[in-house]
């Protein structure tokens, strides 16, 4: 509104209704004075106001009341409606009901000023990111000025919450630690004084999806922007901390905070106020979308994947780590078995992709089961200078089998031994007879694993000279297999047994019980085509042993 037509309503207005507004000139007729108004804003030097106390509301504070109240020019209807105005009586009481919840705090009177009279000023940092600010210079009073044209409605409440609390901000900490705002751009204490009162202004309204606005801007940055150059989007941090540690914990938090906007003041004092172990607890809960809001409700986070390490063989990984940058990546390990190290250790931890808990990365790691090799990694700095972080993985053994792990696709399959073996090969040396083999099956799976059923050998036997073996034993083995040039090779991992048998000699009996063998590797001759698989075990000066079996399975 132009300043003429601006001074011709407030004629008229004094005209026709001076019995309404001269009780309000009363009310405080100190207050609306020029020099007054431009503590708000510089602007108000040259603009008439007639000024209306709106509405207040009494906060009982450490041993004294404090007053919040709202004034506003008497027309300021050409701007906003009763509904809108509504909006910010409600953000009022609800930041009044928000400080009953901070513990024993400190507050000085508190006067939101509704600027109708024109916008944020244009060009200045500090009006870059809200519609509104705070001048607590005055140690008795507090004041905010709330820009109503061009403000969003749906914002008053939550506006004028988040200003509140740097009210308390001013009144509780250090003049010192107060002053490293960078007015909302990121640098000094932003991070704490603008994600703060995001987070206040959550806890004072419980219908306004406050944390939830900052989500996208926490989401876009944590993977490469530290947390103490974020500004408003670290209300996910405070999120965090505020359900981990209650409201009055965020003022203790608060009052750990550095007196120097310098990165390495603020990270210093970040490193003092939570240890390593509870900065890594909120990247775990960031990463595990566990974080709730004040009101217990789960903020929607959404992680931005991290760098995806692999291991193939024997290596080291590293990466810089700036203090209070949230690293995140996968970490995974091929088939095998192997050792590893992280250094620093206490900067990380690492889960399974498929769940468990977090924990430091497990020293040895085996895979050879083709699975478990993939851990969700989290690491952060705690400190106030750059680390290096390092993963050294260490292969052991590999998924291989004796150097090959090539896999004829003929051998996939269950098969059931048909025709040779142990006993027809003794038989056909002209050995004991008396032997039987049973269960002769053997799964030869598509990962490069193979597992035999429990097979049995039942040993019933008289040799000359009144010497008797009898009994049974039973055999199982687990391992890997590969094929290369007509070749199937073995790598057994176990090789389990039980059971025994009796010797009688001339009438005296000894036991001899079974545990199995030593695992061992072996390559046999081997032909396979459709439903037959052969083998040829070579058997040292003597002729080989065969092995025919048929599929019964895929």
């Amino acid at each position: 509104m132009h300043a003429w037509a601006r001074w011709a309503l407030v004629f008229v207005v004094c005209a026709l209704s001076a019995s309404v507004i001269a009780p309000a000139r009363a009310s405080f007729p100190a207050d609306c004075t020029p020099a007054y108004l431009a503590t708000f804003d510089e602007r108000f030097d040259d603009v008439p106001y007639n000024c209306v106390e709106r509405m207040r509301v009494e906060v009982p504070v450490r041993g004294r009341t404090a007053t919040i109240r709202i004034i506003h020019d008497i027309s300021i209807d050409w701007a906003a409606g009763e509904a809108d105005l509504a909006r910010f009586d409600a953000g009022i009481r609800a930041a009044a009901d928000g400080i009953r919840q901070l513990g024993d705090i400190n507050l000085m009177d508190i006067t939101v000023l509704l600027a109708d009279d024109f916008p944020p000023p244009e060009g200045d940092e500090r009006f870059s990111n809200i519609n509104a600010w705070t001048n607590a210079a005055n140690p008795e009073e507090c004041r905010v000025a709330v820009y109503v044209v061009g403000a969003s409605p749906e914002n008053a409440m939550v506006d004028v919450a988040h200003e509140i609390f740097h009210c308390v901000q001013t009144a509780n900490l250090t003049a010192a630690q107060n002053a490293t705002s960078g007015f909302g751009l990121g640098t000094g204490g932003d991070w704490w004084i603008e994600g703060s009162a995001e987070w206040f202004a959550a806890l004072a309204l419980p219908d306004a999806a406050v944390i939830d606005r900052r989500v996208p801007t926490f989401d876009d940055a944590s993977l490469t922007v530290p947390l103490n150059r974020m500004a408003y989007g670290s209300a996910v941090f405070f999120a965090w901390l505020g359900s981990e540690e209650s409201p009055p914990g965020v003022m203790r938090f608060l009052s750990g905070m550095a007196e120097s906007n310098t990165d390495a003041a603020q990270r210093a004092a970040m490193g003092r106020v939570l240890s390593q172990e509870r900065w890594l607890d909120f990247a775990q809960a960031y990463l595990d979308r566990t974080i709730t809001d004040p009101h217990g409700r789960t903020v929607a986070v959404n992680p931005t994947e991290g760098d995806i390490w692999e291991w193939s063989a024997s290596q080291t990984r590293t990466a810089s780590l700036e203090p209070f940058l949230l690293h995140r990546g996968v970490v995974a390990f091929q088939c095998g078995r192997w050792s590893t190290a992280v250094n620093p250790g206490a900067m990380h931890r690492a889960r399974l992709e498929d769940g468990g808990a977090w924990a430091p990365l497990p020293d040895s790691i085996d895979t050879s089961s083709g699975s478990g090799g993939s851990y969700r990694f989290a690491a952060i700095n705690a400190r106030s200078a750059s680390a290096t972080l390092s993963v050294r993985g260490t292969k052991e053994t590999g998924c291989d089998c004796a150097g090959v792990s090539t896999l004829d696709a003929c051998v996939v399959g269950m098969w059931q031994l048909t025709g040779g073996g142990p006993a027809e090969w003794l038989r056909s040396q002209g050995m004991p007879d008396n032997i039987s083999v049973s269960n002769g099956l053997v799964h030869f799976r598509a990962d490069g694993t193979f597992v035999t059923a429990i097979s049995r050998a039942d040993i019933d036997q008289r040799f000359h000279n009144d010497v008797t073996v009898a009994g049974q034993v039973r055999s199982q083995a687990t391992g890997r297999w590969s094929t290369s040039g007509g070749r199937l090779n073995l790598c057994e991992r176990t090789q389990a047994g039980d059971g025994g048998v009796v010797i009688v000699v001339e009438g005296d009996a000894g036991a001899i019980p079974w545990g199995g063998l030593p695992p061992r590797v072996s390559s046999e001759a081997f032909t396979c085509a459709g439903s037959s698989l052969n083998t040829q075990r070579e058997m040292e000066g003597m002729s080989p042993m065969p092995f025919n079996y048929t599929r019964i399975g895929g």
